[in-house]
């Protein structure tokens, strides 16, 4: 009697030495499927998988910041070079960064406000003062820095803009800020 209860649990366990391992197969099969086509598809193609009512080309389902249309209008003001010291790390002697910012406005009106010689000073601290005070370090990784400092220059100086017409008009803006230049001279 007990041959045959060996025998018949045998079949049994050996089916499942299959199942097992099949339905994990599957189920990771299901689980990497699943991955790639709520995840890793729209960010590949998010033109593809933007919502029906999306505006193309407005990165819908990302932080990134959306871009403005291009107008036909737009100015640009360059100011000139500029030069800070980073912050000393150790005995060693600062760093230099060496840069040119150029401000694009939305018009020929901006244009006229911004370059006005008593404006302008104004308009170079904004874009001043996020360069100073900076270690090595934080200006390493030159692409994110230069964007994250571009975002509070445009922010800013649209502030100021702001502030400076005696009724603020909202065609008057500051659409986007350029790096002409950016070097960092570090001592040997």
């Amino acid at each position: 009697m007990g041959k045959e209860v060996e025998t018949a649990a045998a079949p049994k366990g050996s089916i499942l030495r299959f199942i097992i391992p099949a339905v994990l197969i599957l189920g990771a099969a299901a689980g990497g499927g699943a991955t790639y086509f709520l995840v890793l598809a729209p960010m590949l193609h998010p033109e593809e998988h933007a919502p029906a009512d999306a505006e193309p080309g407005h990165g819908h389902g990302t932080d990134e910041e959306v871009e403005e249309p291009i107008s036909l209008h737009s100015v640009v003001v360059p100011f000139d070079e500029q030069n800070v010291n980073l912050m000393r790390e150790g005995d060693l002697p600062a760093a230099i960064v060496l840069y040119k910012v150029t401000l694009e406005v939305s018009n020929p009106e901006t244009q006229l406000i911004v370059d006005a010689p008593n404006f302008k000073p104004r308009f170079l601290e904004k874009i001043q003062k996020p360069h100073l005070s900076k270690t090595r370090a934080e200006v390493d990784d030159q692409t994110v820095f230069q964007a994250s400092t571009a975002r509070i220059i445009k922010q800013q100086c649209n502030d100021l803009l702001r502030r400076l017409q005696e009724e603020p008009k909202e065609e008057n803006r500051i659409t986007a800020v350029f790096y002409d230049k950016f070097l960092v001279i570090d001592p040997n």
